[in-house]
């Protein structure tokens, strides 16, 4: 799948929507963005960035401004995507494929680094592993059926990507038969990529969203 739907996948499972809480009890969560009336709130928007982090092996302190207002982007992407969930007809994933999905994502590792620092719990991973798995199913099941891809795009990309990065490791050649499976998947996963970026656009333009800057948020709280 490509980084944009990876991305927005990812951010599912930082979607705990917890309050987080100042050392002498104060209450420090606040409104960042609103979604067709669906509020997103400061710890929201810092489990996505946390999360995200550690996904990506780095620590949150690491992550730059850009990279944070691009993360309160792709959640208020998310919402949009949730809010067409009930309407749409796809599988919904059951409590052992949320449980699959998550060894995978923690690979070998009895828990992913640093992850409690998110402030997640077991049950909660596990609750937004299914929500990961349900958007991509949501996403797959909207845009598929209208992608096409013909035998002189499998072609093309098999003569000036496939064989140039075989010669390049060095690998053996492989008949254009043999990957053409593969390679119609790739390009099928390039066109819903692309396909996505036009629905969150069109969800967009016809939805109700209040969003803040990174900037004036800073501004608003010096």
């Amino acid at each position: 799948m490509m980084r944009k739907l990876f991305s927005l996948a990812v951010l599912t499972l930082a979607w705990a929507g917890m309050s987080c809480a100042a050392s002498a009890g104060e209450l420090v969560d606040r409104m960042v963005a609103a979604v067709n009336g669906k509020v997103i709130l400061q710890s929201d928007w810092d489990q996505a960035v946390c999360y995200q982090a550690l996904v990506d092996g780095r620590a949150p302190a690491d992550v730059s401004a850009k990279e944070r207002q691009a993360s309160l982007d792709q959640l208020i992407d998310l919402e949009l995507l949730r809010q067409q969930m009930p309407m749409a007809d796809f599988q919904r994933a059951t409590p052992q494929e949320a449980r699959e999905q998550l060894v995978k994502i923690r690979g070998h590792e009895d828990e992913p680094k640093g992850i409690s620092s998110c402030g997640m719990t077991e049950k909660e991973l596990e609750s937004h592993a299914a929500l990961q798995l349900n958007v991509l199913r949501l996403v797959d099941s909207r845009l598929r059926a209208s992608v096409h891809v013909d035998a002189r795009s499998i072609e093309d990309y098999y003569r000036d990507q496939f064989l140039p990065e075989l010669e390049k490791n060095g690998a053996q050649p492989v008949s254009l038969a043999q990957v053409t499976p593969k390679i119609k998947e790739v390009l099928t996963q390039q066109k819903i990529n692309q396909a996505l970026g036009n629905w969150l656009a069109s969800l967009r333009s016809s939805s109700s969203i209040q969003s803040e800057s990174l900037h004036a948020m800073e501004n608003r709280t010096q």
